[in-house]
């Protein structure tokens, strides 16, 4: 009987700190749909400052003259190097490993950068093709032709005229 009892004041505990949970939702759900209303009012007085400003501005020259495809293109090549009148070789493993000589030799260590190297068609059979150069980072496609320079004394720039450029969009070529 004595267990009874106990189990009894531990039901009445249990009910009790339910009770109290359940007051403390309440009180909480209140305050968050305080909150959201304020948001709310926030984001609608947020939307319409923002469309009081939209309609004030006007486009201007150097807006309605961007060429948003232009933009995206550049963006798709800035990871792109391409280097003419370098020798074809009968792979292209081995411009690879021609390329990441270069490449470190510009710039230490920078090789793993790679992502791939391709041969373009070429218009002129008479030359060799350009190479595409695909670096993982556009940063580290400035940082090599900005120190392109320092290949001046390496045996390939001495034997062969080579060229080392950013791939262009077509309207810049």
């Amino acid at each position: 009987m004595a267990q009874h009892y106990q189990s009894r004041g531990y039901q009445n505990d249990i009910f009790t700190k339910l009770a109290e949970c359940s007051t403390l939702i309440k009180e909480h759900a209140e305050t968050l749909l305080t909150h959201q209303l304020a948001i709310v009012a926030c984001e609608t007085t947020e939307v319409t400052a923002l469309g009081s400003v939209a309609t004030e501005l006007k486009p201007t020259d150097s807006t309605s003259t961007l060429n948003y495809p232009e933009i995206l293109e550049s963006l798709s090549k800035a990871h792109n190097l391409i280097i003419s009148n370098l020798p074809e070789l009968p792979d292209d493993a081995s411009d690879k490993t021609t390329v990441a000589r270069l490449i470190d030799h510009i710039s230490p260590n920078s090789s793993p950068h790679i992502s791939c190297c391709v041969r373009l068609p070429a218009r002129n059979t008479a030359r060799p093709r350009w190479l595409k150069v695909t670096l993982y980072n556009p940063d580290n496609v400035l940082q090599l032709l900005r120190n392109k320079g320092s290949l001046c004394g390496h045996p390939i720039s001495e034997t062969f005229n080579y060229r080392m450029t950013r791939q262009k969009t077509k309207e810049r070529t």
